[in-house]
């Protein structure tokens, strides 16, 4: 069923703009090797058994972020523009091959060097594609934090290959005990940065707001998922209990963020902005979840992880296509897109009601699950869990909202346009799967 549904995914995607002229055709050979590849390695990795020799750990978890990886891959080739399909697709495909090799490596120090160099293509996109001065700066940000971040993850990998004798998952799987407090502390910092934590988030709404469509897709739809796969691939030496005062820090860190969060994509004008800090406060609640530290919260974790990697994708194609028919980013001035191009109702609201959490899709049954995994470990944090469900729902409708307001002066919309924004009904569809069939994002944890 897994695989079976990753390669209707692929076709469908390949359908869709196999439709646009041209343009369908130069992207058919791409698509089409990748998802022979994408099919090869969930082949490959389609076993029961974690450990498959040849330094390959890998499990139902790293399936499923291998299967998210070839979608969201695929999507962002299929955007990309003829001029700069070359750059771009060189990009991408380094993207998924390290990417590939992050979620299925064994070695400690194997993982810490896919997880860095994750960032070389996302900074190359950012650089060499985006259209403003300010893609300097927010590069320079993006190494500024890469860099920092490494040096505890580093650290704590060259302790436990040195004094522990623990140079792999496999050796970590048979380990007698959590780490000190100390330890645990400083490697889940290095993650934190790419989930990222409100505080350590600065890099990440500049870094959408200058990168071009794949980079932002890419961006949203894998990079954020690799700290929360980095926690949940140290979850057997992580302990709260070893460090009560660490594990009371984070939680109130990303009690906070993603209520601050909220309040910045609520007050913010720029769409793309709007979309960025709605990505770090659901990463914050994810965060929350992962800390009550639960086999259900684990679960409910991977389910949000999903959800989010989907609307959150489509959400940063609209903002992109909405910029294309307005000509600005500024929630204020995009009025009226609706009376040019009514394919932006539905797939507007489409993209919004995820993101909103919204049932029937995929995303409630991650929010509700994480909810309820919060709740049953504290019900005093209910009310705080209210404002950000009331804060959430009220950025979605207003972004959503303005958007249907009279009409505003709009340029031109292309045929091509139109089928890009229609082909976002598959992602509907897909989230709805998701939902009636569990079995596709059941992982054993």
């Amino acid at each position: 069923m897994f695989f079976i549904l990753v390669l209707g995914m692929s076709f469908l995607v390949m359908m869709f703009h196999g439709l646009m002229g041209p343009r369908g055709h130069v992207l058919l050979l791409p698509l089409g090797v990748f998802m022979l590849c994408s099919c090869f390695i969930l082949c490959v990795l389609s076993y029961d058994t974690e450990y498959l020799g040849l330094w390959i750990n890998s499990n139902r978890v790293s399936n499923l972020m291998l299967a998210l990886l070839c979608l969201v891959v695929l999507f962002s080739i299929s955007l990309t523009d003829l001029k700069s399909m070359g750059l771009k697709l060189k990009s991408l495909a380094l993207l998924g091959l390290i990417c590939s090799f992050l979620f299925t490596v064994d070695s400690l120090l194997g993982f810490f060097m896919s997880f860095e160099a994750s960032m070389i293509p996302i900074m190359y996109l950012v650089l060499g594609h985006g259209h403003q001065p300010e893609r300097i700066s927010s590069s320079f940000y993006i190494l500024m934090y890469t860099m920092i971040s490494s040096v505890p993850l580093i650290l704590t990998i060259l302790f436990l290959t040195s004094e522990k004798g623990m140079s792999s998952f496999l050796h970590l799987s048979f380990s007698s005990g959590p780490l000190s407090g100390l330890l645990v502390f400083a490697m889940v910092m290095s993650f934190l940065v790419k989930l990222p934590l409100y505080g350590f988030h600065i890099w990440l709404p500049m870094a959408h707001v200058e990168a071009p469509l794949e980079g932002s897709v890419a961006l949203a739809g894998i990079m954020l998922k690799l700290g929360g796969f980095g926690l949940y691939r140290f979850w057997g030496i992580l302990s709260w209990e070893a460090c009560k005062w660490g594990g009371f820090i984070l939680m109130s860190a990303s009690f906070l963020g993603m209520i601050f969060s909220a309040v910045m994509s609520l007050t913010s004008t720029d769409v793309k902005a709007i979309v960025a800090y709605s990505s770090v406060s659901h990463m914050n609640f994810m965060l929350l979840s992962f800390i009550v530290g639960k086999d259900f919260s684990l679960k409910s974790m991977g389910i949000t992880s999903l959800s989010h990697a989907i609307s959150s994708s489509l959400l940063f194609f609209l903002v992109t296509s909405l910029y294309s028919v307005s000509h600005s980013r500024n929630i204020l001035l995009s009025k009226g897109v609706f009376s040019a191009l009514p394919s932006f109702q539905l797939s507007s609201f489409v993209a919004w009601s995820m993101n909103l959490s919204a049932p029937p899709f995929f995303s409630f049954l991650g929010e509700l699950t994480s909810i309820f995994s919060v709740v049953h470990w504290n019900l005093s944090i209910l009310l705080g869990l209210g404002c950000y469900v009331v804060l959430s729902s009220l950025y979605s409708m207003n972004a959503f909202g303005i958007s249907s307001l009279p009409e505003s002066k709009l340029g031109g919309v292309s045929l091509g346009e139109v089928i890009k924004l229609n082909s976002m009904i598959f992602f509907f569809f897909l989230s709805i799967m998701f939902f009636i069939f569990p079995s596709v994002w059941d992982v054993s944890l």
